[in-house]
């Protein structure tokens, strides 16, 4: 019996059947290449917003076993006694200490560059330094001072003058001793860092309190912000402009014995 297909029309078949598998296979390659393609956002999905910028601080307290451990700064600090500062950066930026003796002698002690999330020590264990409690009893403030960028006139006291910026103009009262968020006039200069030669000419953002246990030493705050629906570079959002600063006091109170 003579076969229904001639050997031309099974060549032809072959090849019809050959192309339509080669696509069927082509065509299940492009779909897993636009399933990955469709799946990868999935990595690069937007990050979540950081929180107001700020700081997590803890005074540590050298103990009677050199042990440098939390401690609640409104007690009362003898002369000789040691002490650290640890704090938690929540931007990227310029960190100053700026320490205001119980005369009015101010004197930028510490400066570094921070990044967000990292943790920092001043001075660090590595440096085997400390800050140390000597001279006039009274109260000792130091301020710590962040900003987005460098403030002009704290590196040019670091650079000529041993960091001595003057005398201070306003005394800590005291009553306020611990940690003070102090209130700030915006778009004004920082209030406490008005000296008697020149000034920082640099807007002020006031900080609030987020958290505070005195009693062990440890305080977070972040930047105030006006309002909400602010854009990030408006001067009412919780970020700080190029030419802003934000203040957190530590008032010490030194006495002799």
């Amino acid at each position: 019996m003579k076969s229904f297909f001639s050997r031309g029309a099974i060549v032809t078949s072959f090849c019809l059947l050959t192309v339509l598998l080669l696509s069927t296979v082509c065509f299940n390659q492009s779909t897993l290449t636009l399933a990955r393609a469709t799946q990868r956002p999935e990595s690069g999905k937007e990050e979540k917003k950081r929180p107001a910028d700020g700081l997590d601080v803890a005074i540590l307290m050298k103990d009677s076993r050199g042990v440098f451990a939390p401690v609640d700064p409104s007690r009362e600090f003898v002369s000789g006694e040691q002490f650290r500062v640890e704090y938690t950066s929540r931007l990227d930026g310029i960190v100053y200490f700026v320490n205001v003796d119980p005369l009015g002698g101010t004197t930028v002690i510490y400066r570094d560059e921070v990044r967000y999330g990292n943790k920092y020590v001043h001075p660090s264990p590595e440096e085997k330094k400390v800050i140390q409690f000597k001279g006039s009893a009274g109260i000792e403030v130091l301020k710590i001072i962040i900003s987005p960028k460098e403030i002009r006139e704290l590196e040019n006291a670091l650079q000529e003058s041993g960091g001595k910026l003057g005398m201070s103009t306003q005394q800590a009262k005291d009553e306020l001793v611990g940690y003070v968020a102090p209130k700030q006039e915006p778009g004004r200069p920082c209030g406490g860092l008005e000296l008697s030669v020149g000034g920082a000419k640099v807007g002020c953002r006031e900080l609030s309190v987020v958290s505070l246990n005195q009693a062990q030493g440890k305080i977070s705050v972040a930047l105030a912000s006006k309002g909400e629906g602010m854009r990030p570079n408006s001067p009412g959002s919780a970020k700080l402009n190029t030419d802003e600063m934000a203040v957190l006091e530590i008032r010490l109170k030194h006495v002799q014995r």
